[in-house]
């Protein structure tokens, strides 16, 4: 009973330890032509919190701007809402964070040269799901059920390895009270006869 009960805990708070962590990743290549610029939309993964990892690099020096940025009304549109990173004149970049992740990113690749840009990009998120919670009435009912069967398997552990054998046991009847008619002696049946009448 009491592995029973450690059982149903076991299984009711185990799944709720620790978040699902899963990982996702994307890459581009693209050629950006003379004096142009390209854009492309990053939509993140919704959880509780990301690791996010963006690198680039191209073939000639450009200019490469990071922003954070979402989906914004009137749909399709995407609207920025910030510069997180930007680079002028680099071939190579790499941007980094780990927290909350904002709804989507945005990376900008401007070409203000004479020959055309090879650029390749990736993004990787790891990113913790959502916890599931569990209703607090039916988890405090569970969990109390589990507590009671633990109890209740620990006391009759107790009582079947520390108190004497037979305490609660069948009776056993003693004696009878009542004469045993086999092992009373017989009663004589000889009766004294008259004597001989003159």
């Amino acid at each position: 009973m009491a592995i029973v009960g450690a059982g149903v805990v076991a299984a009711i708070t185990m799944p709720f330890a620790a978040p699902d962590t899963s990982r996702s990743s994307q890459s581009w290549d693209f050629v950006v032509p003379p004096e142009s610029l390209k854009t492309y939309n990053i939509t993140a993964t919704p959880g509780d919190s990301a690791s996010v990892r963006f690198a680039w690099n191209s073939t000639v020096a450009t200019k490469v701007v990071w922003y954070s940025a979402g989906p914004c009304s009137p749909t399709p549109n995407w609207c920025v809402s910030g510069i997180l990173a930007s680079w002028n004149g680099n071939t190579t970049g790499k941007w980094t964070v780990s927290g909350v992740p904002p709804t989507g990113y945005r990376v900008q690749i401007v070409d203000s040269g004479s020959a055309p840009v090879s650029f390749s990009g990736q993004f990787v998120e790891s990113v913790s799901e959502p916890s599931h919670h569990l209703p607090m009435v039916p988890f405090a009912f569970v969990l109390s059920g589990g507590s009671i069967l633990i109890g209740l398997g620990g006391l009759s552990i107790y009582l079947g390895l520390f108190l004497p054998s037979g305490t609660f046991g069948p009776r056993v009847s003693g004696p009878s009270d009542e004469s045993d008619s086999e092992g009373e002696p017989a009663e004589s049946a000889e009766r004294s006869l008259p004597g001989p009448r003159d």
